[in-house]
């Protein structure tokens, strides 16, 4: 049985999807009021309904009272009492923005502060202005408690609906909610024998998750506001009927004549049972087979009965498998993803042990072995990739804001949000991209009249999209704007002592000295910019992912700014090789071909080229590099690398082949060592180094022999 604060966590998370939801449609409906749907509007009603509902369930009555304005005003728009323009909108957004707050301080199980307190109130205060009605403030800002007399108790009847369970709700946590500010003298649960399917012989998995629960309370202490606060998320789909402390038998009876006579007198005798009628006399109910029905009722102890739609038959609902999901802790992804390496490692180790024994039938047996887990790790990284697009979507509401503040007309466009990478590499990204939102609003997007003085339209274009290539995701920010005005770029480099006044760079230099630490072309510190400690951070954290930062920028046209990332931080696919008794791993999406190094290849420095089929190929000696003893005889091989639009090639002694391995952090130790990203156990119990192929391409020798190359060819 859960407790109630993983009650909580589990109502936190759907929360936030719902607050997610409310934010995007009313951004989309900002962008045009006048195609306003009802679907829509109904969408927006439930999801407030459904956030009040089920954190007064859990407890959280500060998100209960908030709530209840934020709902009503959805309730007026769907009755067309109030129209949802621009600044309701504004209203709603900030509102919801407090909800998220709310849910922040649940879930570091802290109390609101005052300061918060106040600004919520504050909103409901601006909001009830649009609502136009003083008493719906006094109504829905405070959950008030009515006063009741100590010896006054209700029965509540409730018989839940069917998809209950299915909709996320748990009857067992209503009593709770219920007892923790009254008594509960009496809980009593049953079910309705007459629709409940024999689970033993049914294949439809539907019938598992319906919920076929009838529950009788009898409580003391229990103020209206209270019992309407708790049932009001199940009451559009579930009978929920309370009898007041003074109801009588008329009460009841008046309930009763509403079903079916055999119906009525089966759920009396239930009461009558658990002493929960006033009195003890007959309800008059004129059938011959009262006594007998009322005394089988009695006996079984159930209580049996039907709504108007009750007495159909309820229709099958076809289950497609990509609709079932199901809510797993992403630690318990990440445990199961090290498992899995930890696998690998001793199949490795199994195939290298059997590989010596000789033993053909064994190594058959292995590498079947092998290739199941080599789908369960394909299947086990599957679960751990999400659509990019939700990320993309809570820029809506930055570009929006922002624009506003700066004075500026800027639409966001979306392009490959269907684009899927690892979890944990969405979550560690999304600093590094609202950099670059900010950073190509404020400087790279011009205002409307300078935009319309220079040709272009009023509105900016800010793009995010997302794509796959060559085994890794691309995410591109790219705006039409002004473009990075090299001369001032320079400028400030040289001011700041990062360039000497005497050095000529190309514009891709210029541009890439946008990234040095406490570089800032603003000429005034605002809160979008003009510290310096923006660009900088980005590229450390993109490399810290593997991955790499470009620029692309035209003048008057616009800026690009690329991100390329590897799919997965966890598991990869290698090449590995030897370089004198050290072996590497090189990612093998990043291989493109292997070829002999041709013999007049000088090594007196650790980089030279060569021409590749037309193209100036820069390579590496790896044993140069990282200074390794090797022989100088025999035959060795290049192993051609590509990086984006670089390719680069590495010297190697031999090429041991493909081989897949989990990543292993190298440790405050080596971290900061050139050219390398991780390491890898093998299967022999050593250990292979895995190369960092980005930082090696993009390494100053590398550039240099590039430039060389350039240089030799002109001559």
């Amino acid at each position: 049985m859960l407790n109630m604060q993983e009650l909580v966590s589990i109502f936190l998370t759907e929360g936030r999807e719902l607050t997610d939801f409310l934010e995007q449609q009313l951004l989309h409906i900002d962008q045009d009021p006048n195609n306003l749907d009802e679907e829509t509007v109904n969408a927006l009603f439930r999801a407030a309904h459904t956030i009040k509902g089920s954190a007064g369930v859990v407890g959280l009555n500060e998100v209960v009272a908030f709530t209840h304005l934020v709902e009503t005003a959805f309730e007026s728009v769907r009755a067309k009492a109030l129209t949802l323009n621009t600044p309701l909108i504004n209203v709603l957004l900030r509102c919801n923005d407090h909800i998220v707050n709310l849910f922040n301080f649940a879930e570091r199980q802290q109390a609101v502060s005052q300061p918060d307190i106040q600004a919520g109130q504050a909103l409901l205060d601006e909001l009830s202005t649009f609502l136009n009605q003083s008493e719906l403030t006094n109504k829905h800002i405070v959950v008030t408690e009515t006063p009741v007399s100590v010896d006054t108790t209700q029965h509540i009847y409730i018989k839940f609906g069917i998809d209950t369970f299915r909709d996320g709700f748990d009857p067992i946590a209503i009593v709770r909610f219920i007892a923790k500010q009254a008594n509960v003298l009496l809980e009593h649960w049953s079910y309705d024998t007459k629709k409940l399917p024999n689970l033993v012989n049914t294949t439809h998995i539907e019938d598992f998750e319906s919920c076929w629960l009838i529950l009788d309370l009898h409580v003391s202490q229990a103020s209206s506001t209270l019992l309407s606060e708790a049932f009001e998320y199940i009451k559009t789909d579930s009978l929920v009927q309370i009898f007041s402390p003074n109801a009588d038998l008329s009460d009841y009876n008046d309930f009763l004549s509403k079903y079916p006579t055999d119906e009525a007198i089966a759920l009396k005798a239930h009461w009558q049972s658990l002493n929960l009628l006033p009195l003890a006399n007959e309800i008059p109910l004129n059938t011959p087979s009262m006594t007998s029905s009322a005394q089988a009722a009695k006996d079984d102890n159930l209580a049996i009965v039907a709504e108007e739609e009750t007495s159909q038959v309820i229709p099958k609902k076809s289950v497609l498998k990509d609709q079932r999901l199901m809510r797993v802790p992403a630690y318990r992804l990440d445990e199961m993803v090290n498992q899995l390496g930890e696998l690998l490692i001793a199949t490795a180790t199994m195939q290298s042990l059997i590989q010596q024994s000789g033993n053909t039938a064994l190594s058959e047996t292995v590498e079947h072995i092998q290739q199941l887990v080599d789908d369960i790790q394909g299947t086990a990284l599957q679960l751990r990739m999400v659509q990019i697009g939700e990320t993309f979507n809570r820029f809506n509401r930055v570009v929006r804001d922002i624009a506003a503040s700066l004075g500026k007309d800027i639409r966001l466009q979306i392009e490959g949000a269907e684009t899927e990478l690892d979890k944990s590499m969405v979550e560690r990204i999304s600093d590094p991209l609202m950099h670059l939102v900010r950073n190509a609003m404020d400087h790279g997007l011009e205002s409307p009249e300078e935009r319309l003085s220079a040709g272009k339209t009023s509105q900016g274009l800010l793009s995010l999209s997302a794509y796959h290539d060559s085994g890794s995701i691309v995410i591109e920010i790219k705006d039409d704007g002004r473009g990075i005005n090299r001369k001032k770029v320079l400028k400030k480099a040289i001011e700041k002592g990062i360039v000497n006044k005497t050095a000529e760079l190309s514009d891709n230099e210029i541009d890439e000295l946008i990234f040095a630490a406490g570089f800032s072309t603003a000429d005034e510190v605002s809160n979008l910019s003009g510290r310096g400690v923006g660009m900088d951070v980005v590229r450390k954290n993109i490399e810290a992912l593997r991955g790499t930062v470009h620029i692309a920028s035209v003048p008057s046209k616009g800026t690009t700014f690329q991100l390329r990332l590897p799919l997965t931080l966890a598991i990869i696919d290698g090449f590995m090789v030897r370089v004198a008794e050290s072996k590497f791993v090189i990612p093998l999406n990043l291989v493109t071909e292997c070829i002999e190094l041709p013999e007049d290849i000088s090594k007196s420095q650790a980089t030279a080229f060569m021409n590749l089929r037309g193209e100036m190929l820069p390579f590496i000696f790896l044993d140069q590099m990282f200074q390794l003893s090797t022989a100088k005889q025999g035959r060795r091989s290049i192993i051609v690398v590509r990086y984006g639009q670089h390719k680069a090639g590495l010297v190697v002694d031999q090429v041991l082949g493909e081989f897949q391995t989990v990543i292993k952090p190298l440790g405050k130790l080596f971290e900061f060592m050139q050219g390398i990203s991780g390491s890898s156990i093998l299967g022999s119990g050593d250990i292979a180094l895995i190369l960092d192929i980005p930082k090696l391409i993009n390494t100053q020798t590398v550039k240099s022999t590039i430039a060389n190359a350039k240089h030799e060819v002109i001559k």
